[in-house]
């Protein structure tokens, strides 16, 4: 992995895109400078304890799962200088939580609203090993086996 494709998985990002907001409207939705979320986003601050209070709640998810979440893309950016890329068996379960968190099974977008195709191969090929699948219009679905 590349410093790049590093800072593409930031949470904080994801979260930003996934939701299709941009960076002032996401500052101002968490109740946070721009400045700062673009340090947090590109790895350069890591969030207080209690900022990651706000910034969970704003974002609807669980305050250990948002830092959970950030302790292990924080541990990746090692992987990024010392080794081969890790894959999907990195942590996939809390991946897989954390992306059922933002997209509930069933529950679509508002209308009219879809997700990037990049961001959603990349989430799907997380999901796909689960028999799980998000459409673009951010609804998980689960896959049935083929017999």
């Amino acid at each position: 992995m590349d410093l790049d494709t590093w800072r593409a998985e930031n949470p904080l990002r994801l979260w930003r895109l996934a939701h299709q907001l941009g960076t002032r409207q996401a500052a101002r939705h968490l109740g946070v400078s721009v400045a700062s979320l673009l340090a947090w986003e590109r790895g350069a601050w890591t969030p207080r304890e209690r900022t990651f209070q706000k910034l969970a709640q704003g974002m609807g998810i669980a305050q250990d799962i948002l830092q959970q979440w950030w302790q292990v893309w924080l541990q990746e950016r090692t992987a990024v200088s010392s080794s081969p890329p890790l894959g999907q068996e990195r942590h996939p379960e809390l991946v897989v939580e954390l992306l059922c968190t933002l997209f509930p099974l069933n529950t679509p977008m508002a209308p009219g609203n879809t997700l990037p195709p990049d961001l959603l191969l990349r989430i799907n090929a997380v999901l796909k090993p689960y028999g799980l699948f998000l459409s673009q219009y951010g609804r998980i679905i689960t896959l049935r086996k083929q017999s």
